[in-house]
């Protein structure tokens, strides 16, 4: 270029513009599938869901199984690096955190059956029929009631089972409410959990807000309190109140539209907090 006559600011200016570097990302186009699991009162539980349904899928399903921190997930949403990695199917917990075009499924469907079908035509693109018969059965011997409380807890789960039935009557007895299926279930698993981690003394749920809510639901909490009373006794503890905000926001927020509520109940308790 020197000998054709050009500036050395012209021939400068033409060495910068080859040497510009180029790059491009070529994503893998085909995740592997995977199924989140979570749960607000930790990820120890969401392990033990993840673990319950790695054991129900044929071990050739290539679905990976991922115990995910509720808060963080509900926090972060899709900018947590786990959906981008992979083709997430659905995800399973106790809680729903909203995650834009990814399909929740509570676990207290899976118990009761209602939700078995969701997950059924989730898993059809990596199950023949073979396997999603054994994977039917699988999941209605994992999620029974009695082995779900049984693999969650460290107590007799027959025990367990007997003591919270006995706490959600008096709950429903104490608001003169009548809590549907759903919402039952959840509790099932939520105050079998809890009795645990009472008694063990581990990680108990955080709860904003906690103090507003004392000074409005005292009524509440005198009730679920009351229903606690054989179980406090018992094992010598004592349920905090985070833990009761807790239910009472899994019963009237979450599942507010699916609670009946009595003639005599009491109004205030559907006051926000």
């Amino acid at each position: 270029m020197i000998m054709e006559g050009y500036s050395i600011e012209k021939i400068l200016e033409e060495a910068s513009e080859r040497n510009k570097h180029k790059y491009k990302i070529i994503k893998n186009r085909k995740k592997q599938p995977a199924i989140i699991t979570v749960c607000e009162t930790g990820i120890g539980t969401a392990e033990k869901f993840a673990d319950l349904l790695k054991n129900s899928f044929p071990s050739n399903a290539g679905v990976t199984f991922i115990p995910y921190d509720y808060a963080s997930i509900e926090e972060k949403k899709k900018s947590l690096p786990v959906f981008d990695k992979y083709n997430v199917l659905c995800m399973i917990g106790t809680s729903n955190p909203h995650i834009e075009n990814v399909k929740f499924i509570p676990i207290e469907g899976i118990i009761n059956g209602n939700s078995y079908q969701e997950l059924e035509q989730l898993s059809r693109n990596h199950l023949n029929e073979k396997d999603l018969e054994n994977f039917k059965k699988a999941i209605l011997r994992n999620f029974s009631m009695d082995n779900l409380l049984n693999y969650l807890t460290i107590l007799n789960s027959e025990r367990i089972v007997v003591s919270v039935e006995a706490i959600i009557d008096k709950i429903q007895t104490g608001l003169k409410l009548e809590l549907n299926s759903n919402v039952v279930f959840g509790l099932y698993i939520h105050i079998g959990c809890l009795i645990e981690r009472l008694i063990i003394d581990k990680y108990m749920v955080n709860f904003e807000g906690l103090a507003e809510f004392v000074d409005s639901h005292q009524d509440f909490i005198i009730v679920v309190k009351n229903a606690f009373e054989e179980i406090e006794q018992m094992y010598n503890v004592t349920v905090p109140l985070s833990e009761i905000g807790y239910i009472y926001n899994y019963i009237f927020k979450r599942y507010k539209a699916s609670v009946k509520e009595d003639e005599n109940s009491v109004n205030d308790l559907w006051t926000e907090s």
